[in-house]
């Protein structure tokens, strides 16, 4: 009941139903307590352990309920009581086999990832990278045969993935590369056994392991990743035209940047001009769906810069312009999540044509932005009206 309401949107019926779940939950277990003396103390030990469960389910729902309305904090009383209850589970080992108690560190090592990724949307990564890591330990001690799909080594490297990504944004590059690439592995090994179904999987690790070498300015290394990258994508079986698509773009994306950060600008517009024809195809078949309208600008506006570099000012201008153009149409429809990126389509635009030797049309240009981005924030912040 509480997912299908989550599915049609009444999220804030979701929470009050997972509330009254949870108590439901809570007061069937304080009775069993209750009933301690007067029952097997086998059974009444299996029927605690039952209800544990249940419970410990209960709040997990509660808790991405309220993480799906934004009320993070609160969300994390309920994921941190959650953990406690899925440990002391895990530690009595209540069925007294290795292979139940491993059962058992499945929900715990969720419940130690919700928390951490939940810790990450209120930024306080130090404390995130803690419980990453201990749910990073539960994947990697071995498991039971019965758990030789894989399953267990896709958890571990959706694990790695999310701390890389927290090692990346506080700054540690080096780390995070190391998590990066260790995902890689397993992804690979997966994609070997699995290839139709983890493939996208795949994809994404190579394609973050070049993103997180390009930030750290090792450009050629991220070249070698993007070729491993790029004989993959030819070897794939794609069933999925679009998908396959998709990915083709995401790949000369990123090839291109890494291009440019080594110099190749000839062979970066190449790139970056065979993903503009793939991002406008996309389009054609999309009927104007705003992500890949975004995701076109953002190839035009990645294609303006090596033009520009080699002197081929009218292309770049037109390039930047088209971008520019698209951008200010997505902000018209909604400010907020596409302000940034006008802002830096405008300060590229600037930049081309400070490049072209148009230094004073480049100066008001930005003077122009900075208008236009101005009278964007007034209009998007609330009135006195709306704070009465």
């Amino acid at each position: 009941m509480g997912v299908n309401l989550v599915s049609l949107g009444r999220l804030s019926d979701a929470v009050l139903y997972r509330y009254a779940e949870m108590e439901r939950w809570r007061v069937l277990l304080q009775t069993h307590y209750e009933q301690r003396d007067s029952m097997d103390k086998s059974l009444w030990g299996r029927l605690t352990g039952r209800l544990k469960c249940a419970l410990a389910t209960s709040l997990s729902g509660i808790s991405d309920a309220l993480n799906k309305v934004g009320e993070h904090e609160k969300a994390l009383s309920f994921l941190y009581k959650e953990a406690r209850i899925r440990q002391i589970l895990v530690d009595r080992r209540w069925t007294g086999s290795d292979f139940h108690r491993r059962c058992l560190q499945v929900p715990l090592a969720r419940a130690l990832r919700a928390i951490g990724t939940t810790l990450i949307k209120l930024c306080h990564y130090e404390k995130a990278l803690e419980y990453l890591h201990q749910e990073i330990d539960i994947w990697q001690e071995p498991f039971h045969p019965i758990w030789n799909s894989g399953h267990p080594k896709a958890l571990l490297a959706a694990s790695l993935d999310e701390t890389s990504l927290v090692l990346s944004d506080f700054g540690c590059s080096q780390g995070a590369h190391t998590y990066f690439r260790r995902k890689a592995q397993i992804r690979q090994g997966l994609f070997e056994r699995y290839p139709i179904l983890l493939s996208p999987l795949y994809h994404q690790s190579l394609d973050s392991m070049s993103w997180n070498l390009i930030g750290q300015n090792q450009h050629e290394e991220a070249l070698l990743v993007i070729q491993e990258w790029t004989q993959l994508l030819h070897s794939d079986g794609h069933t999925d035209q679009v998908a396959s698509e998709e990915t083709w773009c995401d790949l000369l994306h990123t090839r291109s940047v890494a291009l440019v950060g080594v110099g190749k600008f000839e062979a970066a517009c190449t790139a970056s001009e065979e993903c503009v024809t793939r991002r406008r195809g996309l389009l054609a078949t999309a009927h104007q769906h705003e992500d890949y309208r975004f995701d076109l600008a953002t190839a035009l506006h990645n294609l303006a810069h090596p033009l520009s570099e080699l002197d081929r000012d009218k292309e770049a201008l037109e390039a930047i312009e088209e971008a520019l153009s698209i951008h200010r149409n997505l902000v018209s429809e909604d400010p907020l999540n596409y302000e940034d990126s006008l802002r830096e389509t405008l300060y590229e635009y600037a930049l081309v044509l400070a490049k072209a030797d148009r230094s004073e049309e480049a100066v008001m240009m930005l003077m122009a932005g900075a208008e236009e981005l101005g009278s964007l924030e007034t209009e998007s912040s609330p009135s006195e009206s709306d704070t009465d």
